[in-house]
């Protein structure tokens, strides 16, 4: 806590003129009785205090939480606040929360407790990398390592990795000798060795490579430049309309991870990309672009997210260095000068965004792009920005082709005046509270790309929506759209759609989607129910629409004919090359022959949900690539039998491919018969399961195939296992004590199991990492974890007999791995463990959660 004592400081006046007045933001809460309804919070200092924490601390003497209050209170209210969901904060009369925001992994863990030497412990290394030295000195280390250059043999290993397709020269004895001189002047930096590479993979001409190693560049005097030559000569030699992309990337803030749609949407935006002479598509040139500068190693893909790219921070500077003076990026605390040249313009989000931020910024009348980016993912931001700030910037800069205010909570509605913007092509607002866009939006011709996602208090789309005549994508994923406006049949340069509303007043606007031909990318289907006719969803013709990866179909509450169901997912046969399908609350009683077409080769993806009056489930069997199948809410199927299969040759082993198998809610499934083939070798049906889930099926009891618990074994790469109530989870138990080891493969490191059950004693589990079992033990009043060595999560509800945790002398070095662990509705656990002291100090990092009807939250860490 920190009390203000003096309001009159110039320092904290300065704050209070940043921060926004309470009557400009909205504040709301969740209420605790009314499902998390939202509750419109007063601003007025005599309403009920109610605070939200936003910084919590562990330290020597406790937790230590940070509060922002614009009110005093007394210090004895404080004490008595109670606590909702850990970080809402109240005097005791109010039951609201102010997010039920949900909290992610931290990234890292770090726990640091000084041990000696001869205690046993490991000790706590921290590793810190610079390219400052100075850095090095202020972390105050023992000992700083200098790493050196790399030798020239190492450095020809690497670049020959990437400066010859095959990565080896063998086949190139004239470019090898050229490309060793070249190493040698890349002084041993890595970094430069492999962005060269990068650029000659390209180049089997020595000529090109002489240019190179001879280039003028190499003796440029540094100056003030901080760019390394072999960068330099690497966007010296990069072709004309790729110099004019990689550029553009310099308003990217360092650190940003970004996707290759993302990116390419804005080079079409920004008119970058060479127009084709073919019939190709912007996006495709794009694209290619895209990959070009990937391999050139310009681009490097994210370690964190294997769908997302970064740019190397060195590589980041010689964009700057080369398109500083167009482009200006605002960061935290950084308010340098724009002149009138700038035209782009970027800056890092904050909490909240104020009019004065941006006065910097007035300066450059042709503004071309006004883009905001945060480092974390927008699902955990909840940013604000002052209302002058949008109505400023759709009156001056009228040349905007890239605006952008995702992620700001507080904006309701896009001012009319964003009808000024004639020459816009990119606008994005996603995740915000925007509730109707007005029609003074479809007087933007020129727009491209419209991005909605996650707005989930749209409604609405304007009704003049088909005037957007060269809109090509259209994002409106998880909004609250309750229908589509007339003529979308008109935007025949769309090229995604994410969504599609079936009106209910509209019946047969369904077929307007038969009229956009060039429709890519994934496409959802919505409100199925209110196609009336089924000639209406074959004019969709989503077999001729190729460019299709993913597809889901998705009916309402409100039931039609079953029979017409039938016959509108038979007309809804997408393109064959397909690869992720989703069919969810069909109300028919089977399902389409195309579903079961082995055809569809490049299928990996199917769930299928909450189709309960159907009474089989299709033959999937054949499909060769099918990777992951989600199959839930069958209400009637009692039997499974060998046609889910397939109809293909016994030879051939169904499912060969499968990797995640999630079966839930079938409460009348009784028996899975097996699959025969006529030869039973190693590479078996299911043989390449991962991931298996049954769970709700508590009639499941007679015949289940060989490869799933019941019978001998599970498969032999399973790493994930989820099972539920009924005989399958009895099945599995016998299974676990049927050997030493439990009979579990030594791939196995995730168990969840529900409902009561008898947990085998003195069975050894040196794989799993993680266990949770909702439900609790039969009969088990401690639980073991000297059997668990690997163990770093454990999660166990609603145990009666539970009342403790144990390890046995000389075990204690197994507590190591262990993290967490979450003990819920246990009322005879003791939270004083039945663990050593000598225990915990070879345990340091573990969070214990333990609540109880007397502390509604109690957070342990020891």
């Amino acid at each position: 806590m920190y009390n203000f004592h003096n309001w009159s400081t110039p320092l904290l006046d300065g704050v209070l003129s940043y921060l926004p007045c309470p009557t400009e933001v909205s504040s709301y809460a969740l209420g605790q009785s009314k499902n998390e309804e939202k509750v419109t919070l007063s601003g007025t200092p005599d309403g009920p205090l109610m605070v939200l924490a936003f910084k919590l601390e562990e330290g020597c003497f406790g937790q230590l939480t940070y509060l922002r209050m614009g009110v005093e209170v007394r210090s004895e209210e404080l004490v008595q606040v109670e606590v909702f969901k850990r970080y809402t904060y109240t005097n005791g009369s109010v039951k609201s929360t102010m997010t039920s925001m949900n909290v992610p992994k931290p990234m890292m863990f770090l726990a640091v407790q000084p041990v000696s030497k001869d205690s046993g412990g490991q000790e706590i290394k921290i590793i810190v990398t610079t390219r400052i030295e100075k850095v090095a000195s202020n972390v105050c280390t023992d000992l700083a390592y200098l790493l050196n250059q790399l030798s020239n043999e190492e450095c020809w290993l690497l670049f020959e990795k990437h400066a010859f397709r095959n990565g080896s020269s063998g086949e190139f004895p004239l470019l090898r000798e050229i490309g060793k001189q070249i190493v040698q002047k890349c002084g041993g930096l890595p970094l430069a060795t492999k962005t060269l590479g990068g650029l000659l993979r390209f180049e089997e001409d020595p000529r090109e490579w002489t240019k190179i190693l001879k280039s003028d560049i190499w003796d440029l005097p540094k100056g003030n430049i901080s760019i390394i030559p072999a960068l330099r000569l690497s966007y010296h030699y990069l072709p004309p309309h790729l110099k004019r992309c990689f550029s553009y990337c310099s308003i990217l803030p360092k650190d940003y991870e970004f996707k290759k749609e993302e990116l390419v949407k804005l080079w079409v935006a920004e008119d970058l990309l060479q127009q084709s002479k073919g019939n190709r598509r912007m996006e495709e040139i794009g694209e290619e672009y895209f990959d070009d500068l990937v391999a050139r190693l310009l681009f490097q893909r994210s370690s964190n997210n294997e769908s997302c790219f970064m740019m190397h921070d060195l590589v980041n500077d010689l964009a700057k260095f080369k398109f500083g003076e167009f482009c200006f990026k605002l960061d935290i605390d950084n308010f340098g000068v724009i002149t009138r040249k700038t035209r782009h313009f970027s800056y890092v989000r904050t909490e909240f965004d104020a009019f004065k931020k941006f006065n910097v910024s007035y300066e450059a009348k042709g503004l071309q792009t006004f883009l905001e980016f945060d480092l974390s993912p927008p699902e955990w931001m909840s940013n604000n920005i002052s209302t002058m700030i949008i109505n400023d910037l759709l009156l001056k800069f009228k040349c905007l082709r890239v605006l952008s205010f995702s992620t700001y909570r507080n904006m309701k509605e896009l001012p009319k005046s964003v009808s000024n913007l004639k020459h816009l092509r990119y606008l994005n607002l996603s995740y915000t509270s925007i509730e109707q866009l007005s029609n003074s939006l479809c007087t933007l011709y020129n727009l491209q790309t419209l991005l909605l996602s996650e707005c989930k208090s749209l409604t609405k789309l304007p009704s003049k929506m088909w005037r957007l005549v060269n809109l090509r994508h259209l994002d409106i994923v998880k909004t609250k759209l309750e229908e589509m406006p007339l003529h979308m049949g008109k935007l025949r340069n769309l090229w995604s759609l994410t969504t599609f509303v079936v009106s209910k007043h509209n019946r047969s606007n369904i077929k307007e989607l038969g009229e956009l031909l060039h429709l890519s990318g994934a496409l959802s289907i919505l409100n199925l129910q209110n196609v009336r006719h089924a000639r209406d969803a074959m004019e969709v013709n989503l077999k001729d629409k190729q460019h299709l990866y993913k597809l889901v179909l998705e009916w309402g509450h409100d039931k039609g004919s079953s029979e017409n169901e039938i016959n509108v997912l038979e007309h809804l046969c997408p393109y064959s090359k397909l690869e992720s399908l989703t069919i969810e609350n069909y109300g028919g009683t089977r399902f389409p022959k195309w579903l079961q077409d082995c055809s569809f080769s490049n299928m990996v993806y199917i769930r299928l949900a909450n189709c309960k009056y159907c009474y089989s489930w299709p033959p999937l069997g054949d499909l060769p690539n099918l990777k992951k199948l989600f199959v839930e809410g069958f209400h009637v199927v009692s039997h499974v039998d060998r046609e889910f299969y397939g109809g293909g040759s016994s030879a051939v082993k169904p499912f060969r491919s499968l990797e995640i198998l999630s079966l839930k809610d079938m409460p009348e499934w009784q028996e899975w018969f097996l699959f025969e083939g006529k030869d039973e070798d190693e590479g078996g049906v299911f043989y390449n399961l991962q991931e298996l889930c049954i769970i709700k099926c508590p009639k499941l009891s007679r015949g289940l195939p060989n490869h799933l618990p019941a019978l001998m074994e599970l498969p032999p790469r399973l790493c994930w296992l989820e099972v539920g109530e009924g005989r399958i989870r009895q099945s599995f138990v016998e299974l676990m004590m049927s050997i030493p080891g439990g009979g579990l493969p030594t791939t196995l490191k995730t168990l969840e199991i529900q409902g009561t059950f008898l947990l085998p004693r003195r069975h050894y589990y040196p794989s799993l990492e993680e266990l949770a079992i909702r439900g609790g033990f039969d009969s088990l009043w401690c639980f073991p974890l000297e059997f668990y060595p690997k163990l770093k999560y454990l999660f166990v509800s609603g145990s009666e007999s539970l009342e403790s945790l144990s390890i046995s002398e000389g075990s204690h070095r197994d507590l190591i791995s262990l993290t967490y662990f979450a003990i819920f509705s246990c009322p005879n656990f003791v939270s004083n463990l039945s663990l050593s002291d000598k225990c915990l100090t070879h345990a340091p990092d573990i969070d214990f959660v333990l609540p109880s009807a007397a502390d509604p939250l109690a957070l342990y860490k020891l």
